[in-house]
Order: structure tokens, then C-alpha cells, then sequence
């Protein structure tokens, strides 16, 4: 956008996924004649951010993707959540909206966590050499969104029994 005098938006988000600690203005030059002000209401989920600039500030243009507010978060709990960008407002230095285009965000709390949930020996437990003995390995994977692929291996003391290549969707064993 050309001759950049303001910006103004709000972000909604689910409080049950996030908790909204703060917003950091980034200025795009090096100018200090603005004002900010930010509000931050946790309880319904929305954070106003509004930067205006004054004389004897100039407009300025971006061209390029550039960060100009940082929002920070902590992570409530496991779920998801829209990160819903509205009521946004990029004015001139004659206060006329410009024209932009607006794009919400997402964020999910992925869980990776593959386990060894048993280890059974399935044969007689009676054991002479060169017996065949069975021992079955169960994994699972508890992570909650993507497929995983790992290796298996089974150890007798420092010896390698055997290795398997697992591949599991989200909570399969």
C-alpha cells in the first residue's frame, strides 16, 4: 500500500485455546510521531490494535510482506482455534481507507507423542538354544493430528533382535 498514514484492526480468537498477554507495535521506519492504542479483552477474545500517525510524520509505503504488530499468546489448552482478522482499516494521510486484502489466521495445538504401550512375550517362556521365541511390541500413536513413521527396535542387552518401520495415523497402535 502507498502513503500509509494508519492501521487499525481487530483479532478474535477462541479463549478457551489461547490467552492473549500482550500486542508489540513493530514501526515500519524509523518514525515516532504516532499514537497506539491497544486493547486486550481475554474474557470475550479480542484484541484492538490502532496506530495513527500526525505531523510532522510522513507516509509511508509497504510493498512487501512486513510485520508491523506482534500479538502474544499462551497456549490455554489442546485445541484450535480461528485467528479471525476483521474491522480492518488502512487509512491515508487524508484519513481515505485504502484498499487492502485481509486473511485470517489459524493455530491448533499439535501433540506428537509416540509410545511403547506393551511388551509381551507371546511364546512359552521356557527358553533353550534354538528355540523360537515371540515378543510382541505395541506402539501407539497418541499424537492428535498428523501420521507418524518411526522405527521399532528390540534389544536383547547391546544386541540389535530386530527393527520395523512403523507408520501410524493419530491414536492407532
Amino acid at each position: 500500500a502507498l502513503d500509509i498514514y494508519d492501521y487499525e484492526f481487530k483479532l478474535g480468537y477462541d479463549t478457551d485455546v489461547l490467552t492473549g498477554l500482550g500486542v508489540i507495535v513493530i514501526p515500519p521506519t524509523n518514525e515516532t510521531h504516532f499514537t497506539v492504542d491497544i486493547q486486550i479483552n481475554d474474557t470475550a477474545g479480542i484484541i484492538w490494535v490502532y496506530v495513527q500517525y500526525y505531523p510532522p510524520a510522513e507516509p509511508f509505503t509497504i510493498l512487501t510482506a512486513k510485520t508491523v504488530t506482534e500479538i502474544v499468546f499462551m497456549v490455554q489448552d489442546y485445541g484450535q482455534t480461528v485467528l479471525d482478522l476483521y474491522n480492518t482499516r488502512i487509512s491515508d494521510v487524508l484519513g481515505n481507507n485504502m484498499t487492502h486484502v485481509v486473511e485470517d489466521g489459524f493455530f491448533a495445538t499439535l501433540i506428537r507423542d509416540v509410545a511403547i504401550i506393551s511388551v509381551n512375550i507371546t511364546s512359552s517362556n521356557i527358553v533353550y538354544p534354538g528355540r523360537t521365541v515371540t515378543i510382541d511390541v505395541v506402539a501407539m500413536n497418541k499424537g492428535n493430528m498428523t501420521t507418524e513413521t518411526f522405527n521399532v527396535t528390540l534389544y536383547y542387552d547391546n544386541y540389535t533382535i530386530g527393527v520395523q518401520t512403523v507408520t501410524l495415523d493419530p491414536w492407532t497402535n
